[in-house]
């Protein structure tokens, strides 16, 4: 490291820091006071040295500039006087020490590496130059001298400066004025190293190699045998350019730069030659510095001037320990220390103490004297552990919360099984305790002492066995008595089959208790009554009912006019007959009854028409023109309405299925395809291809109410929740779903999912979507409550357009459009299997009967809809349908809704008898003679004799008679 000074006792100085002034006259040892600041400026990289008692401090570096003044100390009076100044160019980062009663200074930067030599004597106050230091120039090198000898080595002489560390050593004899090259440094080559001498030994060690920032290895060098021995390493942080003095026997190191990242440091370490150990001494207290002179004066350590991040001038006198004591570690501050921690100091370092009694040195709440705590810790000291300040604590056997005060155990936190109080009045129900409500149970669960107060329920009579009973007759008990129940709901309660619940039948009475006496009622429009003759053909009678699938049933009361008895749906012509000659009036009853039939409407996208399937015949039993390219269907939940997408013609179609006739056409978005009508039956939500909308219609004015924007195109799946709450729509374009809120009408979440999401359906409950996506052959199932995809289903081939749940929940049904087959998942254990592979050309929608007994798939390409059995997945019929179906959403009926005949109507046919005439005798008379009268008669009724034409014979007339109606 830098320069090193001696006074005549041999010790030796490396710079250092120095801080303000104080004027102390005794110090305590191992303790620093202030002296006077260094008389010159601020400045660091100085040389320094004592002789005789008085210390001296020069050359340097200002930050600016480089200095070649020199000042003595005088410790007695406290003062600085400037002497002669340095004999040399101005510079710093020199070596200094002394030799008997002169001072030397050399190498060092005087704005070039120097290696000139100079010798001081403070008697005549002159400098006298020296010869030439015997190495390289150089700076950044250490010295000390050992009795009249001199020594200078290592150091940096390049300038690069980190690739010119040396190792080298030299002796100085300042009698001959020579040097002479001795053995090499015993550790690497380093500068900025610090040393000291003590008796004739020399010693040298700490420094930077350029390698680790700093080294701590130690050395001794012996100038009788020449040889260097290493020694204890430094026992402080790793430093360099720290100051380095002796006092008596003991050598000492403090300031400079430690570690990696070379931080500034304060300490001072003592080295006891005879132990070979180092000890830490009182900090230094000045700012942390380095690049600072050190020396000692008499007992007395001194430390000046250096960088503590600008040139510094303040002045420190370290007074050094007189006397080793033991001390503790207090790690944790509280005053006691650690009896297996210790260090030997003059006084008690930062972090010691002179007490060892502490029983836990990490807690600064542990310690003799402190507070008893329960916390399973002597937190005394006393070799006890929690006494006297253990809780009680009570059994919990139910885990209520409650405990038993019978079963009691000491502890400080509360154990496994136990709680802090005691009012448990029964440990072995968990629903048995202080606040509990009470039950009727005999018990007395809330534990004030009472049985079942105030909370006996009220029954009521169920006199028809139906399990609800009648609000007319209750009593208060805990369990329900023999003939009583708890609901007071039965609205009939002597008819069992008149509860909630109960299948509502057509009989005039309200047999499901809501309020309404049967559902709606079906009607036939009045036949005209119809008179005919005798072998004439009657005009055909068509029935018109009110509703789509009313069944018409017809009775007649007199078989004898040619129509039979008992008959179903329309009469057709048929020739009347009467063989009577009194006219014959047959009475025709018809009776309007559901038949319960199921439609399914199949949208034709290449004709513009729908296609009305009776499920039952799985026959076409009408065809509806509606708008340009039919895509989705939705049916309303009573049946009574369908609802059809028009994708070229950007409307909505409205059917009545009572008569299979076009109602409305509702102007939507861009390209509908995909639509729903809630379970309310209150709205349809339409999904807009192009304009990546959602229209929202209101079902009784057919107007659109809402516009709701999504992300990306809704092409093909909607479902919505049974709640009515909730519209699920997938973003064919955008790889999500889209959740829409009815209540706002606005997207309220997005569910990511696979490329192209198509298809979905929605379990009953509506916990879970399930959702088509052709990008990934699967189909993603996602739990509603968190909007989370929770698994995934392989469907192995493009599932896409068609997707449909059965009644109960357990089954999907699944078109893979381009395999000409289908998937059915099993949603217990979603996994899926194929159900038939025997469809048409691209099997696009499907939908299932009300009973779900059937599944109609929509064949694209082969214009026809397969039919198939859900109990044996196989097909049982094909019906031909309009051209190019394309049909997605719900397009079969779900006709839950009780229908009830409607009145009879009656009307007649009359069939009036062929008139015939009773035969008259021929009469023959003569010339002027007088014929007898003619009477004519008929059997028939209500007949007209019309005598039309006579015949003139000669001698006879003979009258011919026509009977004419």
């Amino acid at each position: 490291m830098y320069s090193g000074a001696l006074n005549r006792k041999s010790s030796f100085l490396v710079p250092g820091i120095v801080f303000g002034m104080s004027l102390i006259l005794m110090s305590q040892p191992d303790s620093w006071i202030q002296r006077g600041d260094f008389g010159g400026i601020e400045r660091y990289g100085a040389a320094g040295f004592s002789i005789d008692g008085k210390g001296y401090i020069g050359t340097g570096y200002t930050g600016g500039l480089r200095k070649n003044d020199f000042w003595e100390f005088d410790p007695a009076s406290n003062t600085w006087a400037q002497k002669a100044d340095f004999g040399g160019s101005s510079r710093f980062w020199t070596v200094s020490f002394c030799i008997g009663s002169k001072g030397y200074i050399g190498t060092g930067f005087d704005g070039t590496f120097t290696k000139d030599f100079w010798e001081y004597d403070p008697v005549s106050n002159t400098w006298v130059q020296k010869a030439d230091f015997g190495g390289t120039a150089r700076i950044r090198a250490s010295g000390f001298s050992i009795g009249n000898k001199g020594y200078l080595g290592t150091g940096n002489d390049g300038s690069t400066i980190h690739e010119n560390f040396r190792r080298d050593f030299w002796e100085y004899d300042p009698s001959s004025n020579s040097w002479v090259q001795k053995a090499d440094f015993g550790g690497t080559a380093r500068h900025w190293a610090s040393g000291f001498t003590i008796g004739d030994k020399g010693y040298l060690g700490t420094g930077s190699n350029n390698i680790s920032g700093g080294t701590e290895d130690f050395w001794q060098y012996d100038p009788n045998s020449n040889t260097w021995v290493q020694k204890a390493n430094f026992a402080g942080t790793i430093s360099f350019a720290a100051v380095g003095f002796s006092i008596g026997s003991k050598g000492y190191i403090g300031t400079g730069a430690a570690g990696v990242n070379s931080n500034y440091v304060r300490h001072l370490w003592e080295y006891d030659p005879s132990l070979n150990s180092w000890l830490q001494r009182a900090e230094f207290p000045g700012t942390a510095r380095l690049w600072a002179v050190g020396f000692s004066i008499g007992s007395k350590g001194y430390i000046g001037t250096g960088h503590v991040g600008n040139p510094s001038k303040d002045f420190w006198e370290y007074s050094p320990c007189t006397s080793n004591l033991i001390f503790y570690r207090d790690n944790d501050n509280d005053g006691y220390g650690d009896l297996n921690n210790t260090i030997i100091a003059c006084n008690p370092p930062l972090g010691y103490v002179i007490d060892n009694s502490d029983c836990n040195d990490a807690n600064d709440e542990i310690h003799p004297g402190a507070q008893e705590v329960c916390n399973l810790i002597d937190d005394n000291c006393d070799g006890q552990i929690d006494e006297g300040v253990q809780t009680v604590f009570y059994q919990d056997a139910d885990g209520d919360g409650y405990g038993n005060l019978l079963t009691t155990l000491l502890a400080c936190t509360v154990p496994v099984g136990y709680v802090e109080n005691s009012m448990d009045c029964n440990d072995t129900i968990p629903s048995i305790f202080p606040g509990a409500t009470e039950i009727c149970n005999g018990l007395d669960d809330n534990c004030d002492g009472s049985v079942d107060e105030g909370v006996q329920n009220t029954f009521y009579l169920d006199s028809d066995g139906d399990g609800y009973g009648s609000k007319a007759d209750s009593t208060l008990a805990c369990a329900a008595p023999v003939g009583y129940v708890g609901n007071s709901s039965d609205c009939n309660d002597t008819n069992n089959g008149i509860h909630p619940g109960a299948t509502e039948i057509c009989n005039d009475l309200d047999d499901n208790c809501d309020g309404s006496v049967d559902g709606s009622v079906t009607d036939v429009s009045q036949p005209d009554n119809q008179v005919v003759c005798n072998n004439e053909v009657t005009l055909p009678v068509g029935f018109n009912g009110s509703m789509a699938g009313t069944q018409f049933d017809w009775t007649n009361n007199n078989t004898a006019i040619g129509l039979a008895a008992i008959g179903t749906g329309n009469i057709s012509s048929f020739i009347a007959t009467n063989t009577t000659n009194e006219p014959i009036t047959a009475t025709v009853t018809v009776i309007p009854s559901p038949n319960g039939n199921v439609f399914a409407y199949v949208a034709n996208s290449g004709s513009n028409t729908v296609s009305v399937i009776n499920t039952a015949t799985d026959s076409v039993t009408a065809t509806i023109p509606v708008g340009s390219f039919p895509f989705g269907v939705s049916v309303s939940p009573d049946g009574s309405k369908v609802y059809v997408s028009n994708n070229n013609s950007n409307t909505v179609s409205v059917i009545n299925t009572a008569g299979n006739t076009l109602i409305a056409s509702i102007p939507v978005g861009i390209q509908p395809q995909v639509l729903k009508v809630t379970p309310d039956g209150t709205r349809v939500y339409v999904g807009n291809y192009s304009s990546s909308t959602v229209s929202v219609i209101n079902t009784t004015t057919n107007a659109v109410i809402a516009t709701i924007g999504l992300t990306s195109c809704p092409g093909i799946g909607m479902s919505i929740s049974p709640d009515n709450s909730k519209v699920y729509v997938s973003n064919y374009c955008g790889d999500l779903v889209s959740v829409i809120s009815t209540a706002s009408n606005t997207v309220i979440a997005t569910i990511p999912v696979a490329v192209v999401p198509g298809a979905s359906s929605i379990s009953p409950d509506g916990s879970y979507l399930y959702v088509s996506c052709l990008g990934s052959d699967s189909v993603y199932v996602i739990n509603t409550a968190t909007n989370q995809v929770v698994n995934l289903i392989p469907i192995y081939i493009n599932p896409l357009y068609g997707s449909a749940m059965s009644p109960d929940g357990s089954k999907i049904y699944i078109t893979n459009y381009s395999s000409s087959g289908g998937r059915v998942i099993n949603t217990t254990n979603n996994t899926s299997t194929a159900f038939s592979s025997e469809f048409g050309g691209v099997p696009i929608g499907v939908s299932l009967t009300p009973d779900g007994a059937k599944a109609y798939i929509i064949n694209h390409n082969t214009n026809n809809v397969t039919v198939i059995s859900t109990a044996t997945n196989a097909p049982i019929a094909t019906i031909g349908v309009g051209s190019s179906p394309f049909t997605v959403g719900n397009f079969i009926q779900d006709k839950t809704e009780l229908v009830c005949a409607g009145t009879p109507k009656t009307h007649t046919y009359t069939a009036n008898p062929t008139p015939i005439i009773n035969a008259v005798a021929s009469q023959m008379v003569c010339n002027n003679a007088s014929t007898s009268t003619i009477v004519f008669s008929s059997p028939t009724v209500e007949v007209q004799l019309h005598m039309i034409g006579q015949i003139i014979t000669p001698r006879l007339v003979w009258l011919l008679v026509v009977l004419v109606i």
